[in-house]
């Protein structure tokens, strides 16, 4: 009968050794595939802003990925106004106001784009959401994104952005020309340029413009699609405001533009 092999102690400790290398290789190399596949998956399902029915289901259809909270400067003042607003949520950055229409409401940031879809501005879970910042945009300074996108649902009882609809009306979009978007530290106010309806493969809700010609482009497309024409020079400093929401088609969204004065 055959006697079997003893292994040294080295050897034995050298071939654990080595099995535990092999197993975090092949650990590690599941978790770069999935990162790989998560990635791509997240690109593929890139889409625009998002808002919905008060009798359907919260859905999501917006940039998803975390990112830092935005700070407070503990050296500015809060505007005296949004200060109470601020003590009952913390997430308060601003304040939205159109004329003669129901958006006249606080906006709040979360660091995601998840969160307020579904629940409102006391944190309570909710249809109607909030309206919400999107979390690449940097208040404090605008000119980082130059995009500054906010957020709303489109519900039934005209609240939160659902009157936005006016603005098929070319009476209306003649008679209203600003809107009013204040950050917790200062007033603005914002000209509008453009009102279009656009299906999600146009990247509207763009942030990132490599050089001024490509962000010119980018207003000038914006302007190009405005159901309504007015006159608006651009400018490589300009900083725009982009107001998004969904209408009676899934894969539709209405969109207001406004340049800040």
């Amino acid at each position: 009968m055959n006697k079997k092999k003893k292994i040294s102690r080295k050897k034995l400790e050298k071939r654990k050794r080595v099995t535990g290398i092999a197993i975090i290789v092949v650990v590690l190399g599941l978790i770069c595939t999935y990162a790989v596949m998560e990635s791509n998956f997240n690109d593929v399902t890139k889409v625009a802003a998002v808002a919905i029915e008060n009798t359907q289901e919260p859905k999501l259809d917006v940039e998803k990925t975390i990112a830092p909270a935005i700070d407070k400067e503990e050296d500015k003042e809060i505007l005296p106004y949004l200060a109470p607003y601020y003590e009952r949520n913390e997430d308060t950055i601003g304040w939205i106001k159109v004329n003669n229409t129901f958006v006249d409401y606080p906006v709040v940031y979360f660091g995601d784009n998840d969160y307020y879809i579904t629940h409102n501005f006391e944190k309570e879970i909710s249809k109607e959401g909030a309206v919400f910042l999107d979390f690449r945009c940097d208040i404090e300074d605008f000119s980082k994104t130059r995009n500054i996108i906010l957020y709303g649902h489109r519900m039934k009882d005209d609240t939160m952005f659902k009157s936005l609809i006016n603005f098929k009306e070319r009476e209306f979009f003649e008679e209203n020309t600003t809107i009013k978007f204040d950050t917790i530290y200062e007033e603005y106010e914002w000209e509008i340029f453009s009102v279009f309806k656009t299906n999600i493969d146009f990247y509207y809700i763009n942030t990132e413009f490599s050089t001024d010609k490509e962000w010119l482009d980018f207003m000038k497309k914006c302007q190009s699609l405005s159901l309504f024409e007015r006159n608006v020079k651009f400018y490589p400093t300009d900083i725009i405001l982009t107001l998004s929401t969904c209408t009676v088609k899934n894969d539709e969204r209405l969109v207001v533009m406004a340049r800040l004065k």
